[in-house]
């Protein structure tokens, strides 16, 4: 049996998805144009997260990429908290492996916080009442996690992980346990920002495809 791997990339500005075979040199666009904020191979396929919460899955067995469309993830929209306006606050989401599960996490993070750690608009980092604006005046103030239930094709809210850890960042995204302390349950994080510009990044996800040799 003989195998061969890929690497599907999100790129550009507008967040698009295109792979290279190990035998190729030269990328292909998948032609998708929804912008996408996080990939992950699950389960011998790519699943990609659009920027709006549609899960999009990619099987790379068929000549070229099948599209599957899987229901839309419970993507945790800010403007439904009043503690946690839209002009104050943005989500970035993470597609995770843990356990054999598909976990959807949502950061929500503040734009820009005073010296108390307080969301606020950015001209009252500027007032009289706080002189000293902070030199990354952004911060994480929750995360929501959801488990998919393959079965029934819907989200979970997950309250616990138990004694795992997981780690979330702007290129891949894993769940391990941690064997340390007990009851962990514990998100570690990389952040995409300073000074509240959001860096330009490349997501590489290698999926490994096992074809029958001729």
């Amino acid at each position: 049996m003989n195998q061969s791997f890929m690497v599907v990339v999100i790129y550009e500005i507008h967040s698009r998805l295109a792979f290279c075979m190990l035998e190729d040199n030269t990328w292909t666009d998948l032609g998708v144009n929804e912008g996408y904020c996080d990939i992950i191979c699950y389960e011998n396929q790519l699943s990609a997260l659009t920027d709006n919460g549609l899960i999009t899955v990619l099987d790379f067995r068929s000549p070229f990429p099948a599209k599957i469309i899987r229901s839309s993830a419970p993507v945790f929209e800010v403007d439904h908290c009043e503690n946690f306006p839209r002009n104050k606050f943005f989500t970035q989401s993470y597609l995770v492996e843990s356990l054999g599960g598909l976990l959807l996490v949502d950061r929500i993070v503040g734009y820009f916080v005073n010296s108390e750690g307080i969301a606020v608009d950015e001209y009252d980092l500027l007032s009289p009442d706080d002189m000293h604006p902070l030199v990354c005046p952004y911060c994480t103030k929750l995360f929501n996690v959801d488990e998919l239930d393959h079965k029934h094709e819907r989200w979970e809210k997950v309250e616990s992980f138990g004694d795992r850890v997981i780690f979330v960042g702007g290129n891949y995204s894993m769940s391990c346990p941690f064997v340390i302390l007990k009851d962990v349950n514990r998100i570690l994080f990389t952040s995409p920002m300073i000074a509240g510009i959001r860096w330009m990044r490349i997501t590489c996800m290698a999926v490994m495809i096992s074809t029958n040799s001729t």
